[in-house]
């Protein structure tokens, strides 16, 4: 279906414990009642990370579970492809909805033990199994790299650096990027480095930061303007047609898929919402049209 992109993710791989689907299954919809919940508070955006890894695991986990198969007979840690094949055509390639996933699984891992019992998260087992899924796509050496802008490339290295800034491979990258001619997307290196360093006591590396987010200022101040053909009131028209999208799911909340198709609604306002450039704009229309 998507290449090779699966092979190490859906492979046999050797498990360090053995789960059942019924496990799997569980802590799903578990996952599931924390995004619900979250979005009820106005939580959005914390609320979609446990939205994407809901739908990520398990995507086998239902069925093997109804039939009965043993843990020997289920792959636990297999993602859910028609899930990324169809993100991957939202964010333009199944590499990004990979990274995106590996994002969402990070902030499950940091935050689930807030809002998940701990019968759940420390005593059944969810939290290590999540940190075991984070490893084994994080370590993949079989994932395809799609071709993209230079400063995803960048984006997505600062994402798979080892978490703990005393290895030092962070600050190889920031040495790298502080020598390297960056052509667009400054801001989104500045948030992934934001992203990176957002934990209690960060403040160590604040002289490191402070350089290399001034490097990134610089070159971005250099770098050629784009000239936008968008307007504010083209971002609107857009953003009113997914919110009539969004009012008419909420009249059919019984269909099928229905936490899907609003959380598919939420992500291309976002996108709308965020676009810089012509390209990003036009893809995110593009999505709607699509639709």
């Amino acid at each position: 279906m998507c290449g090779h992109l699966f092979v190490f993710i859906s492979g046999g791989a050797v498990r360090e414990k053995g789960y059942s689907p019924t496990q799997i299954n569980g802590w799903s919809q578990e996952l599931r009642i924390v995004a619900n919940r979250l979005t009820e508070a106005r939580e959005g955006k914390l609320a979609d990370h446990f939205y994407i890894v809901h739908y990520a695991i398990g995507p086998d986990a239902e069925s093997a579970d109804a039939l009965g198969l043993p843990s020997a007979h289920y792959d636990p840690f297999k993602l859910d492809e028609d899930y990324i094949e169809l993100r991957g055509s939202e964010l333009g390639g199944t590499e990004k909805a990979v990274a995106e996933i590996i994002d969402s699984v990070r902030v499950v891992v940091a935050t689930g033990g807030k809002f998940i019992p701990r019968r759940i998260w420390v005593e059944g087992g969810l939290e290590e199994y999540l940190r075991q899924l984070l490893h084994r796509i994080t370590s993949a050496k079989t994932i395809t790299r799609a071709r993209g802008p230079f400063h995803e490339t960048i984006v997505d290295a600062i994402r798979r650096c080892n978490p703990n800034p005393s290895s030092g491979e962070i600050l190889r990258l920031f040495d790298w990027i502080n020598s390297t001619k960056i052509p667009a997307g400054h801001d989104a290196i500045v948030e992934a480095i934001d992203w990176y360093f957002n934990f209690p006591g960060a403040a160590k590396w604040a002289r490191e930061i402070v350089a290399v987010k001034a490097g990134l200022r610089e070159q971005k101040q250099a770098a050629p303007k784009e000239v936008k053909s968008f307007s504010a009131e083209d971002k609107e028209r857009a953003l009113m047609t997914v919110i009539g999208e969004m009012l008419a799911e909420c009249q059919n909340s019984q269909v099928d898929n229905f936490d899907q198709r609003v959380f598919k609604l939420f992500e291309r306002a976002k996108a709308i919402k965020r676009a810089e450039t012509d390209a990003d704009f036009q893809a995110a229309i593009a999505d709607q049209q699509d639709a």
